[in-house]
């Protein structure tokens, strides 16, 4: 039995781009709901679609932190995070966006 811990972007619900097949940044609903489970210590399966403010706060933290990144939104780009799918879609945008220059 491997007891070895999982490396942190498995651990986080962030595997490699090839066992997520995406081909862009590996970050997906499952691995969002992982990062904002963590925020209250709650199941996945109790993670509203809705995001408030705070949670958005932990979540771009939590993103920057696991991908070292330094992620700067737009106003826009924070409106439409006002859920996870709106969050999925401008994390992998600015993500992909960072990582490409």
């Amino acid at each position: 039995m491997n007891t070895a811990p999982a490396p942190r972007n498995e651990a986080a619900g962030l595997a490699s781009t090839e066992e997520r097949g995406d081909g862009v940044t590996g970050l997906d609903r499952a691995g969002v709901l992982e990062i904002l489970s963590g925020f209250h210590s709650r199941p996945v399966e109790e993670i509203p679609e809705r995001i408030d403010s705070m949670e958005l706060a932990w979540l771009v933290h939590q993103v920057e932190q696991r991908y070292d990144l330094r992620i700067e939104l737009s106003d826009g780009q924070l409106g439409r995070m006002g859920t996870v799918s709106g969050a999925v879609d401008v994390l992998r945008e600015v993500i992909e966006t960072v990582r490409n220059g």
